[in-house]
């Protein structure tokens, strides 16, 4: 009988109502691609994983950067309102200094 998933084969010929044992024949060759095989499967399964576990750790870190990226960019606009801001009360400030000092020439030539 063969088989055909086990790496050797136990042939049995049957002549004159006798049993002759014919030794374990050997399929090397089938062997080794078979383990070639199963070899190279599983380096392209452990590749594909560490592809997939690198790719994950990419996209994670890019995305990290991204939201770093756009909390800078949210800083950056409030310190340019804060900056507008501050200019705008500069210039006011600077419009009651001369309003006041308008003022005072106007009460001092009074008296």
């Amino acid at each position: 009988m063969a088989n055909s998933s086990a790496s050797s084969v136990d042939l049995s010929i049957v002549n004159n109502d006798q049993s002759i044992q014919v030794c374990d024949v050997e399929n090397s060759s089938t062997n080794e691609k078979s383990n070639t095989t199963i070899s190279a499967n599983s380096k392209m399964i452990s590749k594909r994983k560490k592809t997939y576990k690198i790719r994950r750790q990419l996209t994670y870190k890019l995305n990290q950067m991204k939201q770093v990226i756009y909390e800078e960019n949210l800083i950056r606009e409030k310190i340019h309102r804060l900056n507008l801001e501050k200019q705008h009360i500069q210039s006011l400030l600077l419009q009651l200094h001369i309003i006041e000092s308008i003022d005072r020439k106007k009460h001092s030539r009074r008296r």
